[in-house]
């Protein structure tokens, strides 16, 4: 996790680190069954991100596989939406518009800007995907790594306890499907990534993969730590 190749963001000013730190606390309380501590996490996550949903969607999940009942499911679920309810609240007092975080995004670009201008070029113009501008690169970077963690997902729902297991495949999936661009970067918080690729890798026999994944990521993770010093698009 530490050497992940868009590791360097958890010391950026973005909030990859605080979400990182919301989603494994979230997990720590769900696995304890201290339900009211992991919602209150829980809103605290979709107040930083608004894919924080996918964190109680988790804490719901391991909730109801544990036997939680309906009468306790529906507030649970409330607390854990009422973080990025009290954040649309506050841009409707700040600046008089409650959307203005969707507002916002849509300047940056959506769907067809952000995943289907890519699909397009891969397919249609591979050369140019390759040879022409050195940003698409990272795009391809990142849905090499999405693809990875997307076949990762299935080890997760066998191996894995519920709540890490959906939150990070809600997070694989989701973000998979919403955007390419920062991907790497969106990806990172799926803790249940590590876990179920370090359950595949054990054993004295994958001695030698370990220690080449570790080696390439820590690689990659250099070099678009010296490409972002130096102003260079890598998200």
């Amino acid at each position: 996790m530490l050497v992940a190749p868009f590791a360097f963001f958890y010391t950026a000013v973005y909030t990859e680190s605080l979400f990182l730190l919301e989603v494994v606390a979230a997990i720590w309380f769900a696995r304890r069954e201290q339900w009211w501590k992991a919602g209150i996490v829980a809103a605290l996550a979709s107040a930083t991100r608004l894919v924080g949903l996918a964190v109680i969607g988790g804490v719901l999940w391991a909730a109801f596989k544990r036997g939680v009942g309906l009468s306790r499911l529906i507030p649970l679920a409330a607390i854990g939406a009422s973080g990025i309810i009290a954040f649309f609240l506050y841009l409707g007092y700040k600046v008089d518009n409650v959307f203005a975080y969707f507002d916002t995004q849509s300047q940056w670009g959506g769907w067809n800007d952000h995943v289907w201008f890519y699909v397009k070029l891969f397919l249609q113009h591979p050369r140019e995907a390759l040879q022409g501008d050195p940003r698409h690169l990272i795009i391809i970077g990142n849905v090499l790594l999405g693809l990875i963690c997307l076949a990762l997902v299935p080890t997760m729902f066998r191996r894995l306890d519920p709540a890490t297991a959906m939150i990070s495949g809600l997070l694989i999936v989701g973000q998979f499907l919403i955007t390419w661009v920062s991907l790497g970067r969106y990806l990172m918080p799926a803790v249940g990534i590590y876990l179920a690729a370090a359950l595949i890798l054990s054993g004295e026999h994958r001695t030698v993969w370990r220690q080449a994944i570790l080696a390439s990521s820590l690689i990659a993770m250099t070099g678009l730590t010296l490409l972002f010093a130096v102003g260079f698009w890598v998200v």
